[in-house]
């Protein structure tokens, strides 16, 4: 299972996730502090089962173009 995470996460909730999912850390939160697009939310979003987002729009073209896991 794998988790994306664009949201500020804390590396002891980090900590608390990686037993039980590979967590991916990218957008806002994640890395660089930029928002992804809706299409490069689409295109990392289709692999994981979760997503833990704080200012990327997950709008219902984002949840449509995700598969259910």
């Amino acid at each position: 299972m794998k988790i994306l995470i664009t949201a500020p996460f804390s590396d002891e909730g980090i900590a608390l996730l990686e037993p039980y999912a590979e967590i991916e850390r990218c957008g806002w939160g994640g890395v660089t502090s930029e928002a992804l697009s809706e299409d490069e939310l689409i295109a990392k979003a289709k692999s994981c089962a979760g997503i833990i987002t704080e200012v990327e729009d997950v709008t219902a073209k984002v949840i449509a173009s995700c598969p259910p896991n």
